[in-house]
């Protein structure tokens, strides 16, 4: 990111010695508002509390978190669980999408970025239930705990149903893929079907980047209507 800095003429030298200092300590609070893992750059949770609540974010070993608590806790936590985000290093947390109806009722909830991205249930496992020991450390032991995932966090919320049954008392899956086995036999056929119908060659794709970039010129050598049966078969199929 860069900066322009103006300083009207005539400023006396410690004004300008203090604008600069703040200038810079401004610039390495952003710098380190992020982390770099091996598994990526995991970037600042920070978010703003809503009102009649607490907040709080951080860095642990499951990547970056956020918890949000209401001021009138009736002891239960929601936590959510998100989908998958590609194969890239930008790691994040979200907020969960219950997030105004669960502290307006009275609800805490918190979810986790993992400790990086790709098709990892087995981590959005151990980090979910590792953000929950981290909830109890500060905040006390819930009276319930219930998982809420969507896409990939339907899987995870069913792998952490079954391998830890006294923790989790109840999971809502939205578009959530109960079996990674099914889900990647779907995602085999439909590029099949797509690479036959559009001509384009999706399965002699190299690498993840190659398959994702749009095939624009094969996609018009084949025509309009081709083109329009490729989109509708899903060649373009959306992160989930």
């Amino acid at each position: 990111m860069r900066v322009q800095l103006h300083i009207p003429e005539g400023t006396p030298p410690l004004v300008c010695s203090l604008i600069l200092a703040l200038c810079f300590a401004a610039t390495s609070s952003v710098a380190s508002a992020q982390q770099t893992t091996e598994n990526g750059v995991v970037r600042d949770p920070y978010f703003e509390v809503l009102g009649g609540a607490s907040a709080e974010s951080g860095f642990y070993a499951g990547g970056a978190y956020r918890i949000e608590v209401p001021n009138a806790w009736k002891g239960g936590l929601v936590l959510f669980a998100h989908g998958y985000r590609g194969e890239g290093p930008d790691i994040f947390v979200s907020d969960s999408p219950l997030r105004e109806h669960l502290i307006a009722n009275g609800y805490a909830w918190a979810a986790s970025s993992y400790r990086g991205n790709s098709y990892r249930p087995d981590w959005g496992v151990d980090d979910t239930l590792a953000l929950r020991d981290l909830f109890v450390e500060r905040h006390g032991a819930p009276r319930w705990t219930i998982l809420h995932g969507q896409s990939m966090g339907g899987h995870i919320l069913v792998a952490s149903l079954e391998q830890h049954p006294d923790v989790y008392q109840a999971a809502l899956s939205e578009c959530g893929v109960m079996s990674g086995i099914g889900e990647f036999d779907y995602l085999a056929a439909y590029t099949a079907a797509a690479d036959y119908l559009s001509g384009v060659g999706l399965l002699s794709a190299p690498d993840t980047a190659t398959f994702g970039k749009p095939r624009s010129e094969s996609v018009r050598r084949a025509g309009r209507g081709t083109a329009e049966r490729t989109c509708a078969t899903g060649v373009e199929h959306p992160q989930r």
